[in-house]
């Protein structure tokens, strides 16, 4: 009888969306991270956040991963709050931004 070798699935990439954003539940500004999306490539994922109306003191995180398989470090983008490419997190601005808002909703 002959062997037969087990059927293998092909390698699936997904894009995870995720928004990020300054909160303050108790005062002291933090960061919070929520999936929100799932694209296929990451034109989609793109389009996707382009389409996405967010509060200027959030912005995306965009990661690649492969389904069934653990990445420590996946490949990253991040995006500002209305699609713009970023080379790092935008701490400062998002918390300038968020306390521009806070000060709006006090009054």
């Amino acid at each position: 009888m002959r062997e037969t070798k087990p059927k293998t699935s092909p390698t699936r990439r997904v894009i995870v969306v995720i928004h990020v954003e300054i909160m303050a539940p108790h005062g002291e500004p933090s960061i919070d991270e929520m999936v929100l999306h799932v694209s296929s490539n990451w034109r989609t994922a793109e389009k996707y956040i382009r389409e996405t109306i967010v509060a200027p003191y959030s912005w995306w995180k965009l990661q690649q991963f492969t389904l069934d398989r653990r990445i420590d470090d996946p490949p990253t983008r991040l995006y500002s709050h209305t699609g713009r490419k970023l080379k790092n997190p935008p701490y400062r601005f998002a918390i300038k931004q968020w306390e521009k808002w806070q000060k709006r909703e006090e009054q």
